[in-house]
């Protein structure tokens, strides 16, 4: 098996492990590779996706609180995540921060994630960052509006985090 060291983020407060040495995407054997066992405990660490250069980041807005630390774990394997619990937070920390993808609740406090992109689709700075929106009980009329205030792309709860991890990959590589 391959020594493990850890995958320390940037900013973010998630953490992984992925095998040392590796600079490429991670093959499924490097994924087995990522479940230690000792002492009759299991410690599973989320598949890394994208080399190991300088890792982009992931701006993850949700006002669940469960939620947004599952996505940060999840997505912090592979990015640096920037976490925010309300909308007006997001914008900030979208302004700031300038992350290379946004993930969006649409139902948040204070700005909800519709109001959000169109706010971030208005400045220089952020207008061409992909956004993600995120939604528990979307109706075909709420992909729409996303799509109309500029999403990239909009997903329904509750989440794969695999699936998501896989999404904000794919917006990243347009």
């Amino acid at each position: 098996m391959t020594p493990m060291a850890p995958a320390a983020s940037r900013r973010g407060s998630s953490a992984s492990a992925h095998p040392a040495g590796r600079g490429l995407r991670v093959l499924v054997d490097d994924a087995l590779e990522a479940v230690a066992v000792g002492a009759g405990a299991v410690t599973v660490t989320p598949l890394r996706l994208v080399p190991s250069r300088e890792t982009q980041t992931v701006l993850v807005a949700d006002a669940d609180a469960e939620l947004l630390d599952l996505l940060a774990f999840h997505l912090g394997a592979s990015f640096d995540v920037l976490q925010a619990v309300d909308g007006e937070e997001a914008l900030r920390m979208a302004l700031v921060e300038q992350p290379d993808v946004i993930v969006l609740d649409v139902r948040m406090p204070k700005l909800n994630g519709y109001e959000v992109t169109r706010l971030i689709r208005r400045h220089a700075e952020t207008c061409d960052t992909p956004v993600i929106l995120l939604d528990a009980h979307p109706e075909r009329i709420d992909t729409l509006r996303g799509f109309a205030v500029g999403a990239d792309d909009y997903l329904t709860k509750p989440l794969d985090p695999g699936r998501i991890v896989a999404r904000v990959s794919e917006v990243l590589e347009r």
